[in-house]
């Protein structure tokens, strides 16, 4: 084949194409849904290519970003907020630069992202990982654990702050006042990557607002913004906004997509009209459809029920599992069959990330696919697999030391007793099993075969699936 012929391709641009051709039922982010949480403003736009602009004067771009970040901060809550292009991610790591000093404590809870361990690396920080809580009948983390945290703070009074996750991936939230009490005048970091919308729908006092010195949101996975978009929010009491923005200016990019940054203002004006309504009234649906569900035969629900008194479910997660089949084999059978789409599977569960502004309709075929499936399997013994809980492995060297150190790969099953150089998880949600500067052991090892056994996905492994190791 000439060099020609092989130009004709463009195998990532094709299957986007192919792929919105015949989307299915979205279940997963970005949160417009396939344009549904979009102003009607983007939709009639034949063509999007003459807002791809970069900055120009005739556009008089500086006062309108900063008009725009000012609403975005009045809607929720904050002294001031930045609009992110690299997502949550984007957030974490510049408030992680610019607000803790290089070589300082910092207490992590374990649940996070691994965007929270590429900035312990790049702002040299020395990590004491808070443990925490799972539910046992699901596999899944719960929240903090705060026993823990007040040891990990006893032990540590020389910590600078606390970054922690919250909701968790699948909706579990729980009250951050008293956090807050326990870290007194310490910096609390929250990724609410997957929050935001927790107060509009009956949870007050478990969004960041109010608790946290910043807090980081996702705003593409729930709030309506295109893909790869975030919001940085400060606190009135927060940290120096000039060291917010230092920390930001090292990571980020000099060339923003004005598409981007446009869906953050279009999607908070949204918002702010007319979304954050529909959370609270469309929640009767939401609760109806998992009362259905749950009444099937071999079909679990995660519900309030199951988590401790405080803590509480973010309503627009649903998290189902079946008899008689695994996480991942639930997401095929709803694809293949159904055209549904979750946002993802693992070990026995399935997790769907749902809007208020789906209609009733595409609920009631969620519900009509799942029941089909359950005539065939929910029979079944429940033998369900919910996977593998992790303990938190022992800190050999600092992450930035570790990740920068000399290293080798070696096969994941030679590598007990050797010093993680890279950051390993299973991707969604990107938890990490391993951070660089741990001892890997035994049960990491056979987690994370585990994990691929069941058709996951792990990220941070070589290609040949060797694993980055600290060169002895």
């Amino acid at each position: 084949m000439n060099d020609q012929s092989l130009h004709k391709a463009a195998p990532l641009f094709e299957a986007l194409l192919r792929y919105s051709r015949d989307p299915g039922v979205p279940f997963h982010t970005p949160g417009h849904k396939a344009g549904l949480g979009l102003e009607p403003e983007w939709r009639s736009l034949p063509d999007w290519s003459g807002l791809d602009l970069t900055e120009i004067a005739g556009l008089a771009w500086e006062p309108a970003l900063a008009e725009a970040q000012e609403l975005a901060a009045r809607l929720f809550g904050a002294a001031h907020s930045f609009f992110l292009t690299q997502g949550a991610t984007q957030g974490l790591i510049g408030a992680m630069l610019g607000v803790f000093p290089p070589g300082s404590t910092v207490l992590v809870a374990r649940h996070c992202h691994a965007a929270v361990i590429h900035g312990l690396i790049l702002a040299d920080l020395h990590p004491v990982y808070v443990a925490v809580d799972r539910l046992p009948h699901w596999g899944l983390p719960a929240g903090i654990n705060r026993r823990s945290l007040e040891e990990a703070l006893a032990a540590h009074p020389e910590a600078s702050g606390l970054v922690m996750t919250n909701p968790t991936y699948q909706g579990i939230a729980e009250p951050l006042a008293p956090i807050r009490r326990l870290l007194a005048g310490r910096i609390l970091l929250i990724d609410e990557a997957h929050g935001g919308h927790l107060g509009w729908s009956g949870l007050k006092g478990y969004d960041a607002c109010g608790c946290a010195d910043l807090w980081v949101q996702g705003t593409h996975k729930i709030h309506g913004s295109l893909t790869q978009t975030g919001l940085l929010h400060v606190a009135r009491t927060g940290p120096p906004l000039s060291a917010v923005r230092r920390g930001l200016d090292l990571i980020g990019t000099s060339s923003p997509s004005f598409i981007l940054l446009a869906s953050l203002d279009s999607a908070r004006r949204f918002l702010a009209l007319k979304g954050r309504d529909m959370f609270g009234e469309r929640l009767p649906g939401m609760a109806d459809l998992k009362e259905r569900l749950a009444r099937l035969a071999g079909v679990a629900v995660l519900t309030d029920r199951e988590l401790d008194a405080d803590r509480a479910l973010d309503p627009w997660k649903l998290v189902i599992a079946l008899n008689g089949q695994s996480g991942y084999e639930l997401e095929r059978s709803l694809y293949g069959r159904f055209g549904i789409q979750p946002e993802y599977a693992a070990g026995a569960q399935v997790t769907f990330f749902m809007a208020p502004w789906q209609q009733a309709g595409v609920l009631e075929r969620l519900y009509q696919a799942v029941a089909d499936i359950s005539r065939q399997t929910g029979q079944q013994a429940d033998s369900r697999n919910f996977g593998t809980a992790f303990d938190i492995p022992p800190l050999i060297l600092k992450p930035r030391a570790a990740a920068f150190a000399p290293r080798q790969s070696v096969p994941l099953r030679q590598a007990a007793g050797r010093v993680a150089a890279t950051t390993v998880a299973p991707y969604p949600p990107g938890i990490p099993v391993l951070a660089p500067g741990e001892l890997i052991r035994d049960p990491e090892i056979q987690g994370l075969f585990e994990i691929e056994r069941q058709g996951g996905t792990i990220r941070g492994l070589d290609p040949d699936g060797g694993i980055a190791v600290v060169k002895e």
